[in-house]
């Protein structure tokens, strides 16, 4: 996370006026594991926190928010023997949800994004589960990005 506990985010957010698009990494391997500075918090919790409020900031509200899900290929690994549920109550109930073939990877990776989608408070949000080492993927996201900042883009100039 880039942002440390205690700092006032109004000093730092108004010099992110006018911003074509947000991008915001969540490391999905991250779900089971506490704060460095805190070992009471868990990181994917303070990732949600933070993330409420920056979508919801004067600032940034009105922005694209490119949220990119990434280590998927380490969270596929993880999810086999610490399933979401330890750390998240309320997965088995979202999980029941699901009345197809979905493997745990996708449902779990649905609730995450399903928690982000929960807190967004801007207008567009756009969501990618995402491996740095999968080349393929990863053009398919930076033009579906490229899409979002162009479009953003053109949208106020014209």
């Amino acid at each position: 996370m880039w942002v440390a506990k205690g700092v006032n985010e109004k000093k730092w957010l108004a010099c992110f006026n006018d911003v074509s698009a947000v991008i915001y990494l969540v490391a999905l391997n991250e779900y089971d594991m506490l704060m460095e500075e805190d070992d009471q918090t868990n990181r994917m919790e303070e990732s949600l926190k933070l993330f409420q409020k920056l979508s919801g900031s004067q600032w940034l509200r009105e922005s694209p928010m490119i949220v990119f899900f990434n280590k998927s290929d380490i969270f596929e690994t993880k999810i086999q023997s610490r399933p979401l549920s330890m750390c998240f109550q309320d997965y088995e109930v979202f999980a029941e949800k699901f009345t197809g073939n979905q493997t745990e990877f996708e449902k779990s990776c649905e609730y995450i994004k399903e928690q982000y989608n929960r807190v967004f408070n801007g207008t567009r949000l756009y969501t990618f589960i995402t491996c740095a080492l999968d080349t393929r993927n990863c053009e398919r996201v930076f033009v579906a990005v490229k899409d979002a900042v162009l479009s953003k883009f053109l949208h106020t100039n014209f």
